[in-house]
C-alpha cells in the first residue's frame, strides 16, 4: 500500500522585499486547481521555517514545498537531513 502523500508549503511573506506575499493568492489557486491535500504555513519570524518544518515531519508529512530564497530553503531543510522519505521543493 503506498502511503498518502501529506504536503506542506512554507512561504516566506518577506523574501524577495514582499514577493513572497505577492504569491500566495496564486499559490492557493494552483495547489487548489491541482487537488492537490495541503497546508499552506507562513512565516513570522527568522528561524520560524525551521520550526514549522519540524513540526511537520513529526506529523509524518511528506512534501516540503520552501517558498521564498535560499534562508527559507536553507530553514525549511534543516530538519529533514537524514530523512529518507520526504521530497524537498523551492518556490
Amino acid at each position: 500500500m503506498r502511503k498518502k502523500e501529506k504536503w506542506v508549503f512554507i512561504l516566506n511573506p518577506t523574501s524577495g522585499g514582499g514577493d513572497g506575499e505577492k504569491l500566495e493568492p496564486e499559490l492557493r489557486r494552483r495547489i487548489e486547481a491541482r487537488g492537490i491535500d495541503a497546508d499552506l504555513v507562513r512565516t513570522d519570524y527568522h528561524g520560524h521555517a525551521s520550526e514549522i518544518s519540524a513540526h511537520y515531519m513529526e506529523k509524518a508529512y511528506t512534501h516540503f514545498i520552501a517558498v521564498g530564497g535560499d534562508g527559507t530553503m536553507n530553514e525549511v531543510a534543516g530538519p529533514l537531513i537524514g530523512s529518507s522519505n520526504v521530497t524537498l521543493g523551492l518556490i
